[in-house]
Formats: C-alpha cells, sequence, structure tokens
C-alpha cells in the first residue's frame, strides 16, 4: 500500500472521529430554550422534594403549547399532557373552566416554557413565582421573547407525588427579560 494512501485512510479516520464526538456533545434540540430540571447532589429529602416541586412546574411548561384551551378536546388534552404534573382537583377545575388554565390561547404568542424566578418552602408545600415566557415564530427565527405571564403555584405532595395543587396566572407583558 502507497504512504500517500495510508495517510489519506488516517485522514479520513482522524475527520469521522472529530464528527461523532461533535454531533455526541451538541445540544438536543428540546434542550434549547428550556429551563433545565435538576437532581439534588444530596440525599436531604427536603431538598429533594423542593427539586421535585420545581420539576413539576417546569414539566408542566413544557406541555403548555399542547394544549389549545379553545379546542373542544381541550379536557381530554389537559388530561394527557397535565395529569402527570398537577393535582386531580386542580385538574378538573381547569377541565370544567378551561379559561382559568395555562396554556395556549391563539395560534400565535404561544407558551413555550416555564421560568420559575421563587421557591419558598410553605409548611409541607412549596410556593412558587415566575414567568410563563410566550414566542411566536418572530422570535423563535430572530431571538428575543413575546412576553411574558406571571404566576404563582403551590406544588404539595399528594399520594407520594409532588403535584400542582394551586396554579393563579398574573400579568401579562410584551417583550421582557427571558
Amino acid at each position: 500500500m502507497k504512504k500517500s494512501t495510508v495517510w489519506t485512510i488516517v485522514i479520513v479516520v482522524i475527520i469521522i472521529i472529530i464528527a461523532l464526538v461533535a454531533y455526541a456533545m451538541r445540544p438536543k434540540s428540546s434542550d434549547l430554550g428550556q429551563t433545565a430540571t435538576t437532581t439534588p447532589q444530596n440525599g436531604n429529602v427536603e431538598d429533594q422534594q423542593s427539586v421535585a416541586a420545581e420539576n413539576a412546574v417546569v414539566g408542566l411548561g413544557q406541555q403548555l403549547n399542547k394544549v389549545s384551551l379553545l379546542a373542544p378536546d381541550a379536557s381530554s388534552t389537559m388530561e394527557e399532557f397535565y395529569g402527570p404534573y398537577v393535582a386531580p382537583d386542580l385538574l378538573a377545575k381547569w377541565e370544567a373552566d378551561p379559561s382559568k388554565a395555562p396554556g395556549k390561547q391563539t395560534s400565535s404568542p404561544w407558551p413555550d416554557h416555564i421560568q420559575v424566578t421563587d421557591v419558598q418552602k410553605n409548611g409541607d408545600a412549596y410556593a412558587m413565582q415566575g414567568q410563563i415566557v410566550l414566542m411566536t415564530s418572530n422570535e423563535v427565527e430572530h431571538g428575543g421573547i413575546a412576553g411574558v405571564q406571571d404566576f404563582t403555584a403551590t406544588v404539595s405532595n399528594v399520594n407520594g407525588q409532588m403535584l400542582i395543587t394551586d396554579f393563579t396566572l398574573g400579568q401579562f407583558s410584551s417583550g421582557g427579560a427571558s
């Protein structure tokens, strides 16, 4: 085998290895623009509950754009997408009156994700404040956000699972910080 052929093969192999490493290290598109869920590094039960409570709210935020509140099937889609994060009593209230629920109200802007800005332990529950971040195709293409809607939430242990037991929508502001 010629020396130049061996070097060509070595270079091709190196390029393939670099491409595979770069591919493995890239961020997943589902991670872009999302608030990351966290896992506590120690075994403290209170820390684990706090993280589980915050993960419930962030998880709900990842489902908001999948529930069109004006659609005839809003109740069944709430059950499907919100059920893992919301206590049955609150879910029943939202299904009875979708106008009180968070979700997609128009085709644009749509709720993209939730950012939790404050978590306070309140007895056996966690009180949270934050913002629902709204997007349009313009912001997706050019960056930024279309607006935010404030919320407050309470997350409690329901049958061994941290679930949202209260969620109140607040003020909407266009633009704003993400």
